[in-house]
């Protein structure tokens, strides 16, 4: 999505909205050198309003915004403008004010990664998860229930509605402001004010929603509206067909730009084939390299003496930077590799650009 975060100043007061998701990695906008941007740009102010409607992201870029956040010797006041899910909610919990609407959500649950390989590895991932628990509950704890109460809420994935978190002491005030809320329900998809949210990854939603129907709408009219084709979205809204060939042609920089910095001397056939002819994500291109410095396929070249790069001589990740690696790269698990290799042609390829854009644009649209 665009770029979805403003900042504003007035006198001595700053508003900063963030309806993003939020992390430092490929697939997020937002994360804690944004912030640190934003924040330092609005200078000496004495009052900041931080609006958020975001369904989270990485819990490391929103721990450090909200360090920052807390760290700021100006009053802070967060606002849920529509939800505040997940990694969302640890910047809620910076406000010394925690306002919420009548019809907006908080959502708190434990941290997760993706994690694969042996039992000793996964173990370290679990110790790795458990610290990262530790840090969020020193946010969640400025609740007014105990340490033990959050840690089960977290542990069940727990939504709450505006009350319901006044009553636990996450916000400190209902308030109505702004426009109204909308909260519109199609298929697996929630549209918050705007903002798209996966369900399907949230697995007690259904039950949160089987309590409070009336908070949202079904737009069942939508429900059977066909996708538009990359022509009729180029017709009918050419700013958004804009707006997406701008993202996918910064994310084809990127995705070409990560890939560069993670090849070595010896890789340069797999990068031309990762960058340009079978073109994948940047991190399956490296962990391909370091398949390959493994199995000794690779050579590289120190002080002018030729080495070959072994398992031997390139010791593994620890299991705990492993953990942290694969924490930060979680979106991968939405990521699936092709089987084989395919070969397309140049019509192919401009054929299957164009359904992507097609497929981001139609998301927007709630489909």
């Amino acid at each position: 999505m665009p770029r979805a975060v403003m900042v504003q100043k007035e006198q001595n007061k700053g508003k900063i909205i963030i309806h993003q998701d939020i992390g430092d990695t490929w697939w997020t906008e937002y994360g804690c050198e944004e912030f640190t941007r934003d924040i330092e740009a609005l200078g000496d102010v004495t009052e900041i309003d931080v609006h958020i409607n975001s369904d989270g992201g990485e819990v490391a870029a929103a721990t450090a915004i909200y360090n920052q956040l807390r760290a700021h010797k100006a009053t802070v006041t967060t606002y849920v403008d529509g939800i505040a899910a997940s990694a969302a909610s640890l910047i809620f919990m910076a406000g010394d004010n925690r306002i919420m609407r009548p019809a907006s959500i908080l959502m708190i649950h434990n941290p997760g990664i993706l994690a694969s390989g042996t039992s000793d590895k996964l173990r370290a991932a679990a110790d790795y998860l458990d610290k990262l628990k530790e840090a969020v509950l020193t946010a969640y704890n400025r609740a007014t229930i105990s340490e033990s109460e959050i840690s089960k809420l977290m542990d069940n994935e727990t939504w709450m509605t505006a009350n319901e978190a006044l009553e636990k002491g996450f916000a400190t005030k209902i308030d109505t402001f702004g426009d109204e809320i909308e909260l519109e329900i199609t298929g697996d998809v929630l549209m918050a004010s705007g903002v798209s949210i996966n369900l399907s990854k949230h697995t007690e939603f259904n039950n949160f929603y089987s309590k409070n129907t009336k908070m949202f709408k079904k737009r069942e009219e939508k429900e059977n509206m066909p996708t538009m084709t990359i022509e009729e979205i180029k017709a009918k809204n050419p700013k958004m067909y804009a707006d997406i060939l701008e993202i996918g042609a910064k994310e084809e920089r990127e995705r070409i730009k990560q890939i560069e910095e993670m090849a070595i001397e010896g890789s340069e056939a797999l990068m031309k084939k990762f960058k340009f002819e079978d073109p994948k994500p940047a991190l399956m291109f490296s962990s391909e390299v370091l398949k390959m410095m493994k199995n000794g396929e690779l050579k590289t070249v120190v002080k002018n003496e030729e080495v070959v790069v072994t398992e031997e001589k390139t010791p593994e990740m620890t299991a705990l930077e492993k953990a942290k690696l694969d924490a930060k790269n979680s979106g991968m698990g939405e990521v699936t590799p092709g089987v084989g290799k395919v070969e397309m042609t140049a019509q192919e390829k401009a054929a299957a650009k164009a359904k992507m854009i097609a497929d981001k644009i139609n998301k927007r649209r709630g489909f």
